[in-house]
């Protein structure tokens, strides 16, 4: 009799946890915290203690349900409550509605010579009036009017030589350049003028996805990570000084022997912050003085995908973001950049059409747009944005790409005579331009 009233009781407890740990992701949408296993603990104490009153497994197991919904949705309400949320029109084309205002576009050569040909421009960072700028394998600093002033590092196993250039970014506290060698787990150091410094080696392992880095003001690494099988952390976080590196924010897909990045540009540097973005989410996070916290919640042009439906794809790949728009869903944001007025996400708006969202700091609301193709009907030849600084959001184009957007936009176009100027007087073996779009405060 004793065996069996015990028994029945340890039933209970074990149906508890395990309808507690299926039931409470379904309704939150996010993984069981482990101090939530006292709630099915705290149910088993009461039942034990009141197991007359509750003489059937199945009514204690709907009340364990029924209140674990209730939790889960005050849990829910608690986490979200505080957090702003903006709402997103989606006009199309337009940009003159007030919420994208651009005041000034400004077309900047990059100089060339010999010291300097670019492939490509794949990524670029701005600080102090300093221009940070990866073509292939190889990273170059100009001034902001375009000129040329040093090449960073090289390819090599020498001081200063790296032999993979995973990430890199301005320490602007230091005013450093930082390169980090995934290959040789070091953080590469170089003077404003190119000129290596010193070197710092960071734990085995820490910086072997990554894809993005950006300095803090506390003295430690930011870095997102690409996506892989083997770890499945979107960032890490590491402090050189004590080699410590903390992975964070981890994502639950199903990737083949392969990597990629989720975004092009996931972290801004803005004053002595950093703003981030996830994959597969509709929220902007910020680190400061050590700390993480939730600075915006978007409602997104789509519904946003649930973590079920992203489990539910074997081998996610690029072309995923494609199977998932098919389907009507909103698979997260690929790149944020910040002016002092306007928060400026990319994402694809068909899985692979470029398209972005422009958010107004000030009314907290946003406008989505697709980035145009024909000129001739754009009120802005807005090109695909890569960079951002001060009030403006910086895009780079090849000579051969400012030609074709010179000739298809009216002569009525605001912005032709600067196409033309800076076109009629390239070659297409020149360096490309950066654009930048200033926005109205």
């Amino acid at each position: 009799m004793i065996y069996c009233y015990l028994s029945s009781r340890w039933i209970y407890l074990l149906l508890s946890v395990v309808c507690f740990g299926v039931y409470f992701p379904i309704v939150v949408g996010e993984a069981l915290p482990a101090w939530m296993l006292l709630y099915p603990t705290l149910i088993f104490i009461i039942t034990v203690a009141l197991w007359k009153y509750v003489t059937k497994i199945p009514v204690a197991v709907g009340l364990l349900l029924i209140t674990g919904y209730w939790l889960g949705c005050k849990a829910e309400h608690d986490t979200n409550s505080d957090i702003p949320v903006i709402s997103i029109d989606s006009p199309g084309l337009s940009t003159s509605n007030g919420l994208l205002d651009i005041d000034e576009m400004k077309i900047v050569k990059l100089e060339t010579s010999e010291q300097v040909l670019l492939s490509s421009v794949s990524e670029i960072e701005i600080v102090d009036s300093l221009l940070l700028i990866k073509s292939g394998r190889e990273l170059f600093l100009f001034d902001i009017t375009g000129k040329f002033r040093a090449k960073v590092g090289r390819s090599g196993l020498g001081p200063g030589e790296y032999i993979t250039m995973s990430a890199f970014c301005f320490n602007p506290f230091n005013k450093e350049v930082v390169v980090i060698d995934a290959y040789k787990y070091l953080m590469l150091r170089y003077n404003y003028d190119g000129e290596y410094i010193g070197e710092n080696k960071l734990p085995e392992g820490s910086v072997k996805w990554a894809s993005t880095i950006r300095q803090s003001s506390d003295g430690n690494l930011l870095i997102a990570n690409q996506i892989n099988k083997f770890d499945n952390a979107a960032y890490s976080l590491i402090s050189p000084s004590e080699s410590k590196t903390e992975h964070l924010f981890p994502f639950e897909i199903s990737t083949g022997n392969y990597s990629y990045y989720f975004a092009s540009n996931p972290i801004v540097a803005t004053n002595d912050e950093l703003h981030f973005i996830l994959p597969f989410d509709n929220r902007i996070f910020k680190y400061s003085n050590a700390q993480f916290e939730t600075l915006y919640m978007i409602n997104t042009p789509q519904p946003m995908a649930s973590k079920r439906e992203l489990n539910q794809i074997d081998n996610f790949n690029y072309a995923s973001y494609k199977y998932m728009a098919d389907k009507g869903l909103f698979s997260g944001f690929t790149g944020i950049f910040e002016t002092d007025s306007i928060i400026l996400l990319n994402y694809l708006h068909d899985g692979t059409t470029p398209a972005f969202c422009a958010i107004n700091k000030g009314l907290k609301k946003g406008v989505s747009y697709i980035y145009p193709t024909d000129f001739s009907k754009a009120a802005v030849p807005f090109v695909p944005i890569i960079g951002c600084y001060g009030n403006s959001v910086v895009a780079y184009s090849s000579i051969n790409m400012l030609e074709i957007i010179t000739g298809m936009l009216p002569d009525d176009s605001p912005y032709l005579s600067q196409f033309k100027e800076v076109a009629y007087n390239s070659s297409e073996e020149d360096n490309g331009c950066l654009i930048f779009y200033r926005f109205r405060s």
